[in-house]
């Protein structure tokens, strides 16, 4: 049975107060108490046009173990307005055990992937160090390592969280990389495209997405980092390349999140690493906010910041256009939002003074992170 309705169609047809039927991915789910001491279930209902929030009133507490995330259910239940945003009052979850088009269900690229496909070869063309040649061809030349590359997402939630992600990121980095390359001169610009289309190629490995994006156990104890510097060094040393350019190719890409807080082992050290550290937090940042403001715009929010901050850059953004003064809605009843209120004691003062004598020292990673902390933008 073909797919028929989709969340897009609620949205942007303001659907409200009316029953609703059609087969959604339960992309994630958990159990609540109310104020009155019963159970309820908040669920997210996915398909490849987003996501919408669901609640389903007055449940047992083991009724949660019935759900399985990653699994397209039909959802019958009535759409109301909660906050300002349509959500779907749920009365029965039925599991759709017949076959199913994955692509229905997950969310993928606005752009077509043999459209970036084609501009990724031609900047590849464009490259022309022998070695660095070499190592994007090793990849990239490769119809199994593409066949993964085209559809893989970039991240689970935080950017290009969806089918098609990376080769989209990869694409965005690559030319800004090569961009600023170009108005520097002494830059090695062939070094900053090697770099910039070969930093995320551990994501295929590290995410698995056949019906959800989540980590596979290599990417939960490894990382993509650490994985693709052994990916690099592995095709390196098949390739018979210079010892010294290897090891220059895993510092870019162990160290393109720039910080050792955003979850690096070491800091870029060269022109080269530092421009993909730029071009890498531009393309997560830019598409991180313009993913908030698309969706406040697409949930028709009142006045002229979102409504909630965007993921991990942990503020509220900005949606009116500026060209166009009657473009966002009602003015917010505050100069600042509240997450962008200033605060400001001694305590920060110190640590910018502390920042400041301390300089460039190295230091540790911590021994503990999680996968998906508030601050990373990756």
């Amino acid at each position: 049975m073909p797919k028929s309705l989709y969340v897009k169609d609620i949205i942007n047809n303001q659907i409200t107060d009316q029953q609703v039927s059609g087969r959604f991915l339960l992309s994630s789910k958990s159990l609540g108490t109310g104020k009155n001491g019963s159970y309820y279930l908040s669920l997210k209902l996915t398909d490849k046009t987003g996501d919408i929030d669901a609640k389903k009133w007055d449940v047992q507490p083991n009724e949660a173990d019935k759900y399985f995330e990653g699994k397209v259910y039909e959802v019958k239940g009535t759409v109301s307005q909660y906050n300002g945003s349509p959500q779907v009052k749920v009365d029965k979850l039925t599991r759709v055990d017949e076959e199913f088009d994955p692509a229905d269900y997950m969310k993928s690229s606005p752009r077509d992937p043999e459209e970036m496909l084609g501009e990724l070869k031609a900047l590849t063309d464009t490259i022309t160090a022998p070695p660095v040649k070499c190592l994007v061809d090793y990849f990239f030349g490769n119809r199994e390592f593409v066949k993964k590359f085209r559809v893989a997402p970039a991240a689970i939630s935080m950017h290009h969280g969806y089918v098609s992600g990376l080769l989209e990121h990869t694409l965005q980095v690559a030319k800004t990389g090569a961009a600023i390359a170009e108005q520097y001169p002494g830059v090695n610009r062939d070094l900053v495209l090697g770099g910039c289309l070969l930093h995320d190629i551990a994501k295929t490995a590290e995410y698995s997405w056949e019906s959800n994006i989540e980590f596979t156990t290599e990417g939960h104890l490894l990382g993509h980092l650490y994985m693709g510097a052994q990916m690099v060094r592995k095709a390196c040393e098949e390739l018979q390349l210079d010892r010294d350019f290897a090891m220059y190719m895993e510092h870019m890409i162990l160290s393109h999140h720039g910080k050792y807080e955003w979850g690096s082992p070491k800091r870029p050290k060269s022109p080269e690493a530092i421009i993909l550290f730029i071009a890498d937090y531009t393309s997560a940042s830019i598409t991180q906010a313009r993913d908030a403001i698309g969706d406040a715009n697409a949930r028709n929010e009142k006045g002229d910041f979102t409504s909630k901050p965007a993921k991990s850059l942990e503020r509220r953004l900005y949606r009116k256009d500026p060209l166009s003064p009657a473009s966002a809605g009602e003015q917010d009843d505050s100069v600042f939002p509240e997450d962008d209120k200033p605060v400001m004691d001694a305590g920060s003062f110190r640590d910018i003074e502390d920042a400041f004598l301390k300089g460039d020292t190295e230091q540790a990673e911590p021994e503990t992170r999680e996968e998906t902390e508030p601050g990373l933008i990756f």
